[in-house]
């Protein structure tokens, strides 16, 4: 079982800063969705509110969520007091999603231009920055 992270840490290394970037990012989109969910779920359960704050901000505290999803938490943290039952819809996780691809390209004519992700969805495209803006 070990063999198959130390060879997973192998292709991560060989991969490019652009291609490494773009992993980073969708690993940030996962595990903000688990959050999302996992608070869905904990309010759906009745914990206590301030429970619910506690574990999820020490969680997302661990994860190093880039800045772009961890507002999206944290917009849902401030609101967790007003929340009941089925109040919080769950997130498809990206894994999911349909026939989503991901690319690297610049800004301009040439490789000198900033570096964007362009996703290739079923109902258009996203070009994103380096950081997650879109």
């Amino acid at each position: 079982m070990d063999s198959g992270a130390c060879e997973m840490m192998e292709r991560y290394r060989g991969l490019s800063d652009n291609e490494k970037k773009r992993l980073e990012h969708d690993e940030d989109r996962l595990l903000s969705t688990m959050l999302f969910n996992l608070m869905a779920f904990m309010v759906m359960m009745q914990m206590e509110k301030v429970e619910i704050k506690r574990k999820v901000r020490r969680l997302l505290g661990k994860s190093h969520i880039g800045l772009i999803y961890s507002q999206e938490i944290n917009l849902l943290l401030d609101k967790v007091g007003q929340l009941n039952a089925n109040d919080i819809d769950l997130k498809q996780l990206p894994s999911r999603q349909v026939n989503r691809q991901s690319f690297t390209v610049h800004c301009g004519t040439d490789a000198s231009g900033d570096l964007l992700f362009l996703e290739v969805r079923d109902d258009g495209l996203v070009l994103r920055t380096v950081s997650g803006a879109i």
